[in-house]
């Protein structure tokens, strides 16, 4: 039986895993609601090798560029970034002005082991 392994791995020259990678992204459009402004992403992970992994880890990269980089709570499977400054900017078009956002990243079904930030 053949198994397609998926492609080369150019930059990291490392071995093809033979796993398939199935993602589904959905948001509600419920207006008044937190859903409003969430997304949610859904991966199923399947070993389609002969191979059988062992401590498997899936890494998922979040650039938020937004404001601190350094807040995360592994125990409560949550990553969040905010603006440090109360009003940001000086009514500059790209500035939030009083309303600086806030946006985080929290994992449902999954422990979250580990927490990585790029400096």
């Amino acid at each position: 039986m053949d198994i397609w392994m998926g492609g080369h791995h150019t930059e990291s020259k490392g071995q093809q895993l033979g796993v398939e990678i199935l993602g589904m992204a959905y948001a509600y459009n419920l207006p008044d609601s937190a859903l409003q402004n969430t997304i949610f992403l859904s991966y199923d992970i399947k070993n389609k090798s002969v191979q059988t992994y062992h401590d498997f880890y899936f890494g998922y990269f979040i650039d938020y560029d937004l404001g601190y980089a350094e807040d995360c709570d592994t125990m409560l499977n949550l990553s969040y970034v905010y603006n440090g400054n109360e009003i940001d900017g000086s009514g500059q078009p790209w500035a939030y002005g009083a309303n600086p956002p806030v946006q985080g990243t929290v994992f449902l079904k999954q422990k979250m082991s580990f927490f990585l930030k790029l400096l």
